[in-house]
C-alpha cells in the first residue's frame, strides 16, 4: 500500500537580486507541514547573527515547523512560532525595544499545509491556489502605498525624468518609505481597524489573524507562493512566464500593476519569490475521511 501522503510536483526559490543570500523566502518540507514563508523586507539595517530580520523570522518558522506534532492546529503552531521569536528577543535584550517600536521585530508570513489536517493556513499576503481557488488576503496599506507610489513616478515622468534614472534611484520608494515604516504600528493591533493586518512577529495575531481553509477532496493539486508572483498561476512555468511578461512591459510596476517596490537596475525582480505546487495522495484522502 502506498504510505506517501503527498507528491511535490514542482518547487522554486529565488532573490530578487539574484544572489540566494539575499533571499528573505524560505520553503519548508517536512513530512507533516509544507509551508512558503515570506519574510518581511527589512526597514532597518539591523542584523540578527549576520541575517535580516526577515531571514531570521523566517528561518524561526520553519525550524518551528519541523518540530511540530503532526496534529498541531494553526494555533497552536501561531503560539510556538511566536515563543520563539520572543525568546530570540530576550535574549538579545530587545523585547522592551521591539514592544514599542514594531519596525525593528521579526516579521514574515506564511501559506502552508497541514497534511494530516488537510487544511490551509494562511497568515499574511502569502497566496495559494486551491485547485483553481485563489486564496490571498492582500494587506489594505500596501495597497494605498504601491497607488501613493504610482502618482509620484508618473509625475516624475511627466516632469520628464528618464524611465533609466528612475530604475537607479525610485523616487516613489523614497516618498512612501514613511509610510510603509509607520504601517508597522498597525501590525497585529487590534484598534487598527481595516488597515490593521496579520503577520508573524513574536506578539499575538490580530483577531481572525490566521485564517483557515480545508482542502476540498476534488483539488488535485495546491500551490502556495510569496507575493513575488502578481499573478499566480496553476504552474511554475505559467507563473515565471506572467512575472517575465509583466516586467518586461512594467518594470518599475506603476503603469499597471501597482507595487510598493519595483525592479532596480541591479536586480533580476522586483521580490523575493518562492513556488511549491504538490498533490495530496490518495492515502492520505483515506487517512482524512476517518478510514
Amino acid at each position: 500500500m502506498n504510505t506517501k501522503k503527498y507528491e511535490i510536483l514542482e518547487k522554486f526559490i529565488a532573490a530578487k537580486s539574484g544572489r540566494m543570500e539575499d533571499c528573505e523566502d524560505r520553503l519548508h518540507i517536512s513530512e507533516h507541514f509544507l509551508a512558503v514563508i515570506d519574510g518581511a523586507t527589512g526597514k532597518t539595517p539591523n542584523r540578527w547573527n549576520g541575517m535580516t530580520a526577515g531571514q531570521k523570522a523566517a528561518e524561526i518558522i520553519d525550524e518551528t515547523f519541523a518540530d511540530l506534532p503532526a496534529a498541531a492546529t494553526v494555533a497552536k503552531a501561531v503560539s510556538a512560532i511566536n515563543r520563539e521569536i520572543r525568546q530570540c528577543y530576550l535574549q538579545s535584550g530587545l523585547l522592551e525595544m521591539v514592544k514599542e517600536k514594531p519596525i525593528h521585530r521579526l516579521t514574515a508570513c506564511f501559506a502552508a499545509i497541514s497534511i494530516e489536517r488537510r487544511e490551509l493556513w494562511m497568515v499574511g499576503d502569502c497566496q495559494a491556489l486551491l485547485g483553481k481557488e485563489h486564496v490571498h488576503f492582500p494587506k489594505i496599506v500596501d495597497k494605498i502605498a504601491a497607488a501613493a507610489r504610482a502618482v509620484v513616478l508618473q509625475n516624475a515622468r511627466v516632469k520628464g525624468i528618464r524611465e533609466s534614472e528612475i530604475r537607479e534611484n525610485d523616487p516613489g520608494r523614497r516618498f512612501i518609505l514613511p509610510l510603509l515604516e509607520a504601517q508597522t504600528m498597525l501590525q497585529n493591533n487590534a484598534v487598527a481597524g481595516v488597515f490593521g493586518y496579520p503577520v508573524i512577529d513574536g506578539f499575538s495575531l490580530s483577531v481572525n489573524g490566521a485564517k483557515v481553509l480545508p482542502v476540498p477532496e476534488d483539488a488535485e493539486t495546491i500551490v502556495l507562493a510569496s507575493d513575488g508572483y502578481p499573478q499566480l498561476k496553476p504552474d511554475l512555468a505559467a507563473s515565471e512566464a506572467c512575472l517575465a511578461k509583466i516586467l518586461q512591459e512594467d518594470p518599475m510596476l506603476y503603469k499597471v500593476h501597482f507595487e510598493t517596490k519595483g525592479k532596480l537596475a541591479t536586480n533580476i525582480s522586483f521580490d523575493d519569490r518562492s513556488f511549491l505546487k504538490i498533490r495530496l495522495t490518495a492515502e492520505n484522502k483515506d487517512r482524512a475521511n476517518g478510514c
